[in-house]
């Protein structure tokens, strides 16, 4: 039987929706051999790969938009990032066991980008958390990881749906998650966010990321920089999915949820079921 693998791209709070591609392949009894993921799809692979993709959505569901820029230590501005991550990585470290990459009962490979050479560099060993916050550090938002001589920034500069990855892990067949597909709606955001949230839980900086001018033409300094971001992964995606293929492809429907939407897992979770169910009769025939 062929194995067949999983390459999870970045998108940061659309990362969820990897969440309710997982679900409709377990409710539909497919088993995944190995998971490459980029950013948010490393942090989401690697806890399907060591048995607690559950457990972090449960984790997901509690996050609101206080708890999520709790994470920031914004009043220290870094020399390479606005935070360095250490909040994010200590909770993980409390909330879960994390195993070591090669300890994983499915295997697993991050991947992050060389900042100096724009070479991929591919998490195979080594401590978990390292590699995945490697994987994660979208440049500004967080610090450079220093790794074996080299400066690491998020892996999505490089291969934002890491398909040569898994098929290098050894995978015959590969499905491929690209979150990034369809440009955020920023202004029917803006709407919803300014009816739904409670303006008292808006910080100065959720001002600026969330709401500053979204119900205007004119953008923000933060719209700039995610779209702009944003663009330019969207163009080495479609470079790299044509050169690396995957066997099937998903590509969830996101445009109502931005980058920094952590507190919406449970709308990107079923956003990435309903895509995942939708090439389920291509899935299967894979098998």
């Amino acid at each position: 039987m062929d194995s067949l693998g999983l390459a999870l791209g970045g998108g940061a709070a659309r990362g969820w929706a990897h969440m309710g591609v997982l679900e409709a392949l377990d409710e539909e009894g497919v088993d995944i051999h190995m998971v490459a993921g980029t950013s948010f799809g490393a942090v989401v692979g690697s806890t399907y790969c060591f048995g607690s993709h559950r457990d972090l959505l449960e984790i997901g569901k509690e996050v609101d938009l206080g708890r999520m820029l709790s994470f920031f230590n914004l009043s220290i501005l870094n020399r390479s990032g606005l935070s360095d991550g250490a909040r994010i990585e200590e909770f993980f470290r409390k909330s879960m066991d994390v195993p070591d990459i090669e300890k994983m009962m499915i295997p697993f490979n991050a991947v992050a980008c060389d900042l100096n050479t724009g070479e991929k560099v591919v998490f195979d060993k080594g401590d978990t958390l390292f590699a995945v916050m490697a994987s994660c550090a979208v440049p500004v938002m967080f610090t450079t990881r220093e790794y074996q001589g080299r400066t690491l920034v998020d892996g999505g500069l490089v291969d934002p749906v890491p398909v040569d990855v898994v098929r290098d892990m050894g995978a015959d067949k590969v499905i491929g998650v690209d979150l990034n597909h369809y440009l955020p709606d920023r202004r029917a955001r803006g709407e919803m966010i300014l009816e739904k949230e409670h303006r008292s839980l808006l910080s100065r900086f959720e001002e600026m990321i969330l709401v500053h001018d979204l119900r205007s033409d004119r953008m923000s300094m933060w719209d700039v920089f995610f779209n702009s971001l944003f663009l330019a992964v969207k163009q080495v995606t479609e470079k790299n999915l044509l050169t690396h293929p995957p066997d099937v492809l998903i590509s969830p429907d996101l445009r109502s949820i931005n980058f920094m939407d952590f507190h919406r897992s449970e709308e990107a979770l079923e956003i990435g079921k309903r895509a995942a169910l939708s090439k389920m009769k291509e899935i299967k025939a894979l098998l």
